[in-house]
């Protein structure tokens, strides 16, 4: 039954060594909370909202509801959770529930205002909360950060206003569109989060291909790549159209601002990019040429019997169909940049591999090129509970990194079980150390090690793997004052309780890359973690360009667990400036200049 798993998908390397809310309800009742005036029984909101909140709070508290206690005068989180204390139920860490003045529950409901670039109200915009698998975790399955799914979505009202009520612990992406308007993504938003979306006027480019001798290039396709706000590292693709017979496409509705332009030329050549600002004027046209690049060619083997191995495919890492091999082993890549370095060989049975192509005095690659692939294993497993049900859907990866001949090897495997929980993964490098993660909402994230596949095995099944409920780790930044501090990142490495399950008599578990994702803090300075596996995790603050931090903590959580609130303190980051001087007094350009606590400076240039 396992063959229903889904196919898997792989990568591999090989590289050398805010606006604030104009919203005045909010602002007042914030004044009036500050010491203000302030009309007796108002409590800071609408004369009749303090009595039927409050009456909401009282039939909650007689109804002994532990998970809901609403705070009806303040949506600051430590008084929200010094009033959850006093709320009944067996975990007291889950009961923090703030209703504001609009019923907004500032535990669950991202909400806020969608506005234009004058500060006026957008009506009828539509709003989508989706997510990944990958979303603020730390990995390398580039094609997963795509794919997402919607999870809930809704329409701003008149006043711009909206809401949507979501699970904490879990980064979404808003979505936003309105007619007339070009699109807007704010990505790592969490549930209770406030936020003002701004929409501006769309935008539109005509762009010509070119091949490297002038001629139209008239195969392939154009992206246009952004990055959300609240997002440094994964760009949203906005638009994409096919290159017409004279190499022309048309991309309209695009955000104003910076932009990355990829094309993909779809004759297996590389791809090649161009970062543009993006204005609200005429229409421009973008030229790009694909680059012509130098030819390679060489020979595909098998490692152990030296066969020639056709319908190999060799081209650029990660991206681009790229040559097939022939018959007798043979390729030719006519468009090898000269940036590049290194050739990505895949081939069904063998495992995945990248290649360094030497290059010559004059930077010409050097041919031929002799590759040769060892055969890759398979991996199968079944994802299931704490009960020993099956669980569908779920992600599994496994990721092995390795230094290799001066060279970091890395690759990422991935696939989604079937309705019996059954994974496969094939064509994996058995010279990587491994290790196999998985991940289904409301269970643990778990990671374990995997043993090392003998020389002659061609699979490895790991049997079932027991995920077990997850636990939640929530908490705040503040500053040296106790103010909350908003948009900083909060990072979360989990080893887990059980890691060397899998691989009995290993060498003791170390952190990996894969073991780690990332929250932002909101508004009110919170982050918060779901789907934790048991065990031991670091929490820590990432520093910025205006807040240094030296905060982490260890956390040990159980299955389930709800941790109490943490608090990290971060300090404000300090300017330095100064002048680089040589033997002779004479300022040197180009010297590299780092901080290194406790506070010196290292300075080093070549020569």
């Amino acid at each position: 039954m396992r063959d229903r798993a889904r196919a898997p998908r792989a990568h591999s390397t090989s590289v050398p060594r805010t606006a604030r809310s104009r919203d005045d309800d909010f602002d007042q009742a914030r004044a009036r909370r500050r010491g203000g005036p302030r009309a007796r029984g108002d409590r800071g909101l609408p004369p009749a909202e303090p009595r039927r909140l409050a009456r909401r709070g009282r039939a909650a508290r007689r109804r002994g509801a532990g998970d809901e206690c609403v705070d009806v005068r303040s949506d600051d989180f430590a008084r929200g959770i010094r009033r959850a204390s006093g709320c009944r139920g067996a975990d007291r860490h889950r009961a923090r529930r703030v209703v504001d003045a609009r019923g907004i529950d500032r535990e669950r409901d991202l909400h806020g205002r969608v506005v234009d670039q004058a500060g006026a109200p957008v009506a009828g915009a539509r709003l989508r909360a989706e997510r990944s698998f990958a979303s603020g975790w730390n990995d390398l399955d580039l094609e997963e950060h795509d794919r997402s799914r919607v999870v809930a979505g809704t329409t701003s009202d008149a006043d711009g206003w909206f809401q949507i009520p979501l699970e904490r612990g879990r980064p979404y992406t808003l979505a936003v569109e309105a007619d007339g308007f070009a699109p807007a993504r704010l990505a790592r938003r969490d549930a209770g989060e406030r936020v003002v979306v701004v929409l501006g006027p769309p935008c539109a480019i005509d762009v010509e291909v070119v091949r490297a001798d002038g001629r139209p290039h008239d195969r392939g396709s154009v992206l246009v790549r952004r990055v959300p706000e609240g997002d440094r590292e994964n760009g949203w693709a906005v638009a994409r159209a096919n290159l017409d017979g004279g190499g022309r496409a048309r991309l309209a509705n695009l955000p104003v601002g910076p932009v990355q332009i990829e094309v993909e030329p779809g004759d297996g050549g590389w791809p090649v990019w161009k970062d543009l600002e993006l204005a609200p004027v005429a229409t421009p046209l973008v030229r790009i040429a694909l680059r012509a690049g130098a030819r390679v060619e060489g020979t595909v083997r098998d490692a152990r019997t030296h066969a020639a191995i056709s319908g190999a495919r060799i081209g650029p890492p990660w991206f681009g169909p790229g040559s097939n091999s022939d018959a007798a082993g043979g390729f030719v890549v006519d468009s090898m940049p000269d940036d590049t370095s290194f050739l990505h060989v895949t081939r069904a049975g063998y495992a995945r591999t990248s290649i360094r192509v030497e290059r010559d005095a004059a930077g010409a690659p050097i041919s031929p090129v002799a590759i040769e692939l060892e055969a890759g294993f398979v991996l199968r497993g079944r994802i299931v509970d704490g009960r020993g049900a099956p669980v569908a859907d779920a992600y599994v990866a496994a990721t092995g990194q390795a230094w290799i001949a001066r060279f970091l090897k890395s690759e990422w495997a991935a696939t989604r079980t079937g309705a019996d929980g059954a994974f496969e993964l094939r064509d994996l490098n058995r010279a990587l150390p491994r290790t196999v993660q998985a991940r289904s909402e409301g269970l643990g994230a778990a990671q374990y090690d995997l043993p090392a596949p003998g020389p002659d095995a061609t699979e490895l099944d790991v049997g079932d793997i027991a995920l077990v409920t997850g636990a939640h780790i929530v908490g705040r930044v503040v500053d040296p004052d106790g103010r909350p501090v908003s948009d900083l990142d909060v990072e979360l490495a989990t080893i887990g309780s059980d890691r060397g399950l899998l691989a009995p008599g290993s060498s003791p578990p170390s952190e990996t890359h894969a073991a780690r994702r990332r929250a932002r803090t909101d508004d009110l300075g919170r982050f918060a973690f779901a789907d934790v596996a048991p065990g031991e995790s670091v929490v820590a603050v990432l520093s910025s360009a205006t807040w240094i931090s030296h905060a982490e903590t260890a956390v040990t959580c159980a299955a389930g667990e709800r941790v109490a609130p943490l608090e990290l303190r971060v300090e404000p980051a300090l300017s330095i400036r100064g002048i680089v001087l040589g033997a002779d007094g004479a300022p040197l350009a180009g010297v590299s200049v780092q901080p290194e606590p406790p506070w010196h400076l290292c300075a080093s240039s070549e020569g």
